[in-house]
């Protein structure tokens, strides 16, 4: 009777452990660093968009220099060079934003889209037209530099790059780029990833 007793509890014992070591494989399968959607596509944010002063640009999260500030506070308005990496695999096209985000609302400098997926900076050689940008707060279809007021302290300036799912913007999505918040909207809309950096600058009294 002891010894059918003892087989008893053996075989309940390699139950359990059948059981727990079934639970812990069908969890762990489902672990991992990275997921995924329904289509296979990477869920994972790596674009990444940089900017250096040692290269013809300035230091994320530092002081933009005055030569890509307006000519109000002594700059020329020089788009800073602006490189990024990593875009993923589905991208069409590439947009561009420049926004004082210390102003209420945010003030609009710069709504560059329509450029092309194979491209990995841009430049102050880079061309605005009425194709490919935006009206910014001056009115204009360009980049410009931040003009905060001399009595101001240090405005922030955001940069931010979309890839999206669109070859050209306005064709595909109506935007009206005559209103840069209306083109930033579809932006917005039809973005796959982003990355975004962002330089102060206070103009000298």
């Amino acid at each position: 009777m002891l010894a059918i007793y003892n087989h008893k509890v053996v075989f309940l014992a390699l139950l359990i452990l059948l059981s727990i070591g079934g639970s812990f494989g069908a969890s762990s399968s489902g672990c991992g660093t990275n997921t995924t959607t329904d289509d296979g596509d990477n869920s994972t944010s790596d674009l990444t968009l940089t900017s250096s002063e040692a290269g013809d640009g300035f230091n994320p999260n530092g002081s933009i220099p005055k030569k890509f500030a307006c000519p109000d506070t002594g700059g020329t308005d020089e788009l800073p060079t602006l490189s990024w990496s990593n875009a993923p695999s589905t991208t069409k096209s590439f947009a561009l934003t420049m926004i004082d985000i210390t102003t209420e609302p945010d003030t609009i400098h710069m709504v560059l889209f329509d450029i092309s997926k194979s491209a990995t900076s841009v430049t102050d050689e880079d061309d605005f037209n009425d194709t490919n940008s935006a009206v910014n707060y001056s009115g204009t279809r360009s980049y410009a530099g931040p003009c905060p007021p001399t009595a101001d302290a240090a405005h922030t300036y955001e940069f931010t790059l979309y890839a999206l799912d669109v070859t050209t913007l306005v064709s595909e999505t109506n935007a009206d780029s005559t209103n840069a918040n209306d083109t930033i909207a579809k932006i917005k809309e039809h973005d796959v990833d982003s990355d975004k950096i962002s330089g102060t600058f206070k103009a000298e009294q």
